[in-house]
């Protein structure tokens, strides 16, 4: 696999009930939970994500187009949040004390990628990286007002 430059970029699609008043929370950045009722076997260990620059142009149209081939439950009230990756290591490095061997983002297929390294730590650490990530969010964009090309 190919690890996506630091220069560039990477969308995370929240949900609703992730962002209030247009702003996005830290829980969209959360790490799911082992739930079985919802066929989760074990916790997330990576991000999933998608690398911007995968696309040439119409980038926002292009992933939305993406998240509904992957069979991606969308919602027009949902958002798509556009993060720089170094900005976004840095960041949670100088927050939370992680190490930046550990932290980058995967591309696993097209623009589909995983930002690794943000597993495994205690709850305040979660927390810390949580926020770190909501705190570089350059630009969002709500499903609904995307225009498919």
């Amino acid at each position: 696999m190919c690890r996506i430059s630091i220069e560039h970029h990477f969308i995370r699609y929240c949900k609703p009930s992730q962002s209030q008043d247009g702003k996005i929370l830290s829980a969209a950045f959360r790490l799911r939970l082992k739930n079985p009722n919802r066929g989760r076997t074990e916790d997330e260990k990576t991000l999933s994500v998608d690398w911007f620059e995968f696309f040439t142009k119409n980038h926002y149209s292009n992933i939305n187009s993406a998240l509904i081939e992957r069979k991606m439950e969308t919602n027009p009230n949902g958002y798509l949040a556009k993060l720089n990756v170094g900005k976004s290591i840095n960041d949670i490095i100088k927050n939370s004390h992680c190490s930046s061997g550990q932290l980058y983002v995967e591309i696993i297929k097209n623009s589909y990628s995983h930002f690794f390294g943000l597993y495994g730590f205690d709850e305040d650490t979660n927390l810390l990286i949580e926020n770190s990530l909501r705190e570089n969010i350059m630009e969002i964009k709500k499903i609904g007002k995307i225009k498919i090309c």
